[in-house]
C-alpha cells in the first residue's frame, strides 16, 4: 500500500509527520486534562458568561437549542452550564442570581459524569466553598504548564496606573457624586466594620472587590490592604450589603477588635529578651540589651 505521507524535504525521511492526535481534536469546553491538578481540587475564579446555539434532534426533528457557558480566569475554553452545575454553583455561592457570581471562586475536580447515556470520569464542581488564598498556588501551576509567567493570570484586576489614580473619583451607587475627601483611605475601623457586614452575609472582601469591578468603582482598590482603599468604596459596600440578607449572627465589637488586631504588627520582645536566630527561641538575659545584629543587611 502506498504511503499516505507527502514528500517533504523538511523531514529527514522526506515525509511530513502528523502531530499528536490530541492536538488535532476539536474541543469546546474545559476537560480534565486542562486542570493543573486533575486528582485534586482546582480553585478557579468566574470571569464571564456567554451562550451559543447548537443543532440537536428531538426524535426525528432537527431543532436549534441554546446552551450557556461560563468562562474562568486563566482558561481559554468555557465550562458548559447544565442544570446540575448551575444548582451546585448557586448553592456554594449562596445566590441564584448569576450577577452575584462574577469574580467569585469555585473548585473544579474529577468525578463521575454522564455523557450520552454512559458514565465516565470528567470535570465536576467541588461541592464546598473555596478559600480565595488557594487560587494563587493553583495559578502558578497553570502558568508553569502554559510556559507563561504567573502574572499572566492575575487573581484580581491589575493596579491602576498613576494616570488613572489621579482621575476623578468614581460616582457612588445611583450616580451620585462622591466627596473629594473620599480619596483618602477608609481606615482600619471602617474596613473592619465592612468585613464584619460582609461576614454576616457569608461574603468576603473579594466579593466586594468583584462588586466594585462590575460597577467601574474599583479604582485604587488593588495592591493595598482593606483599610487603605479609598473612601468612595464605603457607599458601594453599603449598597452590596443592603441587597444581601444577613445569614449569621455575629457580635460586632469582638469581631471588629479581632480584625483590627490582625492588622497590627507583632510586638517587639522586651529589652531583656533576645531571639536566638539559630533556634528561634526567646532567651532572657539580665545584661544590657545588645545593639541589633545588622551583619546580614547589606545596606
Amino acid at each position: 500500500m502506498p504511503s499516505s505521507r507527502r514528500p517533504d524535504s523538511r523531514h529527514p525521511h522526506g515525509t511530513t509527520l502528523l502531530p499528536n492526535i490530541n492536538d488535532l481534536k476539536t474541543r469546546s469546553q474545559i476537560e480534565l486534562a486542562d486542570l493543573p491538578n486533575p486528582e485534586q481540587i482546582n480553585p478557579v475564579r468566574i470571569a464571564r458568561f456567554d451562550s451559543e446555539d447548537f443543532d440537536a434532534k428531538e426524535g426525528k426533528v432537527k431543532v436549534t437549542k441554546t446552551r450557556h457557558l461560563m468562562y474562568l480566569e486563566g482558561y481559554t475554553l468555557p465550562l458548559r452550564l447544565h442544570n446540575k452545575r448551575l444548582d451546585a454553583i448557586s448553592r456554594i455561592l449562596g445566590s441564584e442570581n448569576t450577577e452575584d457570581w462574577y469574580g467569585r471562586m469555585i473548585g473544579l475536580t474529577a468525578g463521575e459524569v454522564e455523557e450520552f447515556g454512559k458514565t465516565k470520569i470528567g470535570v465536576v464542581i467541588y461541592p464546598f466553598p473555596i478559600d480565595p488564598n488557594a487560587l494563587q498556588t493553583c495559578q502558578r501551576v497553570i502558568s508553569a504548564r502554559a510556559g507563561r509567567p504567573h502574572s499572566a493570570f492575575p487573581a484580581t484586576s491589575p493596579a491602576p496606573s498613576d494616570h488613572a489614580a489621579s482621575a476623578a473619583l468614581p460616582t457612588g451607587p445611583g450616580g451620585q457624586k462622591v466627596s473629594p475627601t473620599a480619596a483618602g483611605p477608609i481606615g482600619k475601623e471602617n474596613a473592619a466594620k465592612v468585613i464584619y457586614a460582609l461576614a454576616l452575609r457569608e461574603r468576603v472582601w473579594e466579593d466586594l472587590l468583584a462588586h466594585l469591578k462590575r460597577n467601574g468603582a474599583d479604582q485604587g482598590c488593588y495592591g493595598v490592604m482593606p483599610f487603605e482603599v479609598p473612601g468612595h468604596v464605603l457607599p458601594w459596600a453599603k449598597q452590596l450589603c443592603r441587597d444581601l440578607p444577613a445569614m449569621k449572627n455575629i457580635e460586632m465589637d469582638p469581631f471588629v477588635k479581632k480584625q483590627i488586631a490582625a492588622w497590627e504588627p507583632p510586638p517587639l520582645p522586651p529589652a531583656n529578651e533576645v531571639i536566638d536566630k539559630a533556634t528561634g527561641e526567646v532567651v532572657k538575659t539580665d545584661a544590657a540589651p545588645l545593639p541589633p545584629d545588622e551583619s546580614d543587611i547589606p545596606f
